[in-house]
């Protein structure tokens, strides 16, 4: 009896008994430091002279739990050059500046029993030396949109915002600078605001940005330029598109593998390119606009992703309408649905969806041909100041070609890049 009793605790020990879960490993990633001086913002008047340009400042921070060792990392603000870090086992360090001088400093925390740092705020502050009075602002901090950030194209606007400071808080305008270029120009002179919204961007662009503070006495401050880069944007062909530029909404078209606008193109730049047919609103909601050839190869008509197409292109779409659909491979480009075409309209199909419509020209003056006629730049010079077109009649079911002079104002249809 005395054994069985023994075998029972035995066995309620073995099964009854639950193992205990590991402790998981410390983490001996160092806190966050924290700064102390050079304060945040402000004039540095302390500090031992050591020439006229030259004065020593003694850095100071907080120990922060489980760092071991501290890295100092000073920019000159004016330059826009960091300072060769230094590193501590102390919450203090002393170094040389220049005086009348901004920088900015931040810690970062290490420990040997960690592969982690951790990096404090980064404090800006300005080493003015004695008998100095007025600060010009710190550099702009950009804050949006981030520097290399993408935009979606879709988007359309971009919004940027950024922060200012100054030790004598007396920052009164901004000159904010922006565009395609990596010394962009000046987009807005004296803006009061720490934001600028809905600036146009373009997809499968990068833009540069940058600020300049200005204070009431007269000293300014650049911000370094920054940059952004702005998605390509999805075109699915046989989907509506919009561009970007204008929302203007046009029909897609595949045609033997090329993507086409099944509309003329309708793009005005705030009306600095291009001419309505008889200068007429009502007219140019069908024709689309007229351009000069000289607009088609130097003023970026086509949309984001789309191109004037050469001859070439257009004469490879020519040869594959004739082998598959014979003579009237015109007359499957031309619109049968519309009363825009006056009689007969030969062959007029439209199996191919391209919906060409007798939009006419503009020359010397004078509008002719709409109506009957369907003229078409492609993006190839003829001769020193001309170009090819292709043409559609209301009495042929063919399709023409020719050269013209850079006068002639016709019709635009772009093929997808």
């Amino acid at each position: 009896m005395k054994r069985g009793v023994i075998l029972l605790v035995l066995l309620l020990g073995m099964f009854g008994c639950k193992k205990n879960k590991p402790t998981p490993p410390r983490d001996y990633t160092p806190a966050k430091t924290a700064l102390i001086f050079p304060a945040k913002d402000e004039a540095c008047n302390t500090g031992t002279t050591i020439s006229d340009t030259k004065n020593t400042v003694i850095f100071r921070w907080n120990g922060a739990e489980n760092a071991e060792r501290y890295e100092l990392v000073i920019k000159n603000l004016a330059t826009g050059i960091y300072m060769v870090p230094l590193t501590t086992f102390n919450t203090q360090i002393e170094v040389t500046l220049t005086k009348n001088t901004p920088y900015s400093w931040y810690i970062t925390a290490t420990s040997s029993r960690s592969n982690n740092s951790t990096k404090s705020d980064v404090w800006k502050f300005y080493n003015s030396g004695p008998g100095f009075v007025s600060h010009a602002p710190f550099p702009t901090d950009l804050l949006a949109p981030a520097l290399k950030e993408i935009i979606p194209a879709a988007q359309g606007k971009i919004t940027l915002n950024w922060s200012g400071s100054d030790v004598d808080n007396d920052i009164v305008t901004y000159d904010v600078y922006f565009g395609t270029s990596n010394s962009p120009p000046l987009y807005k002179k004296d803006h009061n605001e720490s934001i600028l919204y809905n600036l146009s961007i373009l997809p499968s662009t990068t833009y540069y940005w940058k600020v300049v503070a200005k204070d009431s006495k007269g000293n300014t401050s650049d911000s370094e330029v920054s940059q952004f880069l702005v998605g390509d944007i999805q075109i699915i062909c046989g989907q509506p598109y919009t561009d970007p530029r204008d929302g203007i909404t046009y029909n897609t078209v595949n045609i033997n593998g090329g993507c086409w606008l099944g509309e003329n193109l309708k793009y005005t730049n705030n009306n600095t390119v291009g001419i309505n047919y008889g200068n007429s609103t009502a007219i140019y909601n069908d024709y689309g606009r007229l351009y000069s050839f000289n607009e088609v190869i130097n003023s970026n008509i086509a949309p984001p992703g789309w191109h004037v197409p050469t001859y070439s292109e257009v004469d490879n779409l020519s040869q594959y309408l004739f082998q598959r659909y014979g003579s009237n491979y015109g007359g499957t480009l031309k619109s049968n649905t519309s009363n825009l075409w006056a009689p007969p309209n030969s062959g007029a199909n439209n199996v191919t969806g391209f919906n060409a419509i007798p939009s006419g020209y503009y020359f010397n003056g004078i509008f002719d041909y709409g109506g009957y006629r369907f003229y078409m730049w492609t993006s190839t010079s003829q001769g020193l100041e001309g170009g090819q077109a292709f043409s559609l009649y209301t009495n042929s079911t063919g399709i023409s070609v020719g050269s013209y002079t850079g006068a002639f104002y016709f019709a635009v249809r772009c093929v997808k890049n």
